[in-house]
């Protein structure tokens, strides 16, 4: 438990090449979904994953509305989603509102026959003025103070590395682009 910007946040750490961690990892989800969903309005899924099935099956058992971020084509996608079984189904299926950060992924739900009045589009979005590139004084100074090299680019990729992204692949194009 922790908070992130005065906003309180749950994690759960789990090893998925241990059953028992994932077993226990299970049971933890389960306690802190049930006690984080009971003192909720709405529930939020970000993106398609087989998590999705327990944490509507626990938003449902609330009668909360499930409302489904959209982020990755080829994975959030109504045919993507049916190959993993009926039960994936059903949990897409169980959103009452579908948020989109593209135009690509709206298409592909409404071609997919989903209802058009259930999503919305909604770009990722940016906090300027919290968020901004550093100025040449300031790259400096923080270079400095890490201990890096002044003029030697860096590549920083912040993210979840998957055999399916293919990282090796990912990072081969990046060191070929810093060559160039």
């Amino acid at each position: 438990h922790d908070r992130i910007d005065d906003v309180p946040v749950t994690r759960i750490r789990v090893n998925v090449r241990s059953e028992i961690s994932r077993l226990r990892a299970l049971r933890r989800m389960v306690i802190d979904l049930v006690r984080l969903v009971s003192h909720t309005d709405v529930v939020h899924i970000h993106g398609y994953s087989t998590k999705n099935v327990l944490v509507t099956i626990v938003a449902k058992t609330f009668r909360k509305p499930v409302v489904m971020s959209l982020h990755t084509a080829g994975f959030d996608e109504p045919a993507a989603i049916e190959e993993q079984g009926s039960l994936a189904l059903w949990a897409f299926l169980s959103a009452d509102l579908y948020l989109s950060v593209s135009r690509g992924l709206v298409d592909t739900y409404l071609a997919a026959g989903m209802p058009p009045d259930k999503i919305r589009l909604v770009p990722n979005g940016i906090d300027l003025h919290r968020f901004r590139p550093a100025s040449a004084a300031e790259q400096g100074s923080l270079r400095g103070q890490l201990g890096l090299p002044l003029d030697t680019p860096i590549v920083v990729f912040v993210g979840f590395f998957s055999a399916d992204k293919q990282p090796r692949v990912l990072f081969d194009a990046w060191l070929s682009m810093l060559r160039d």
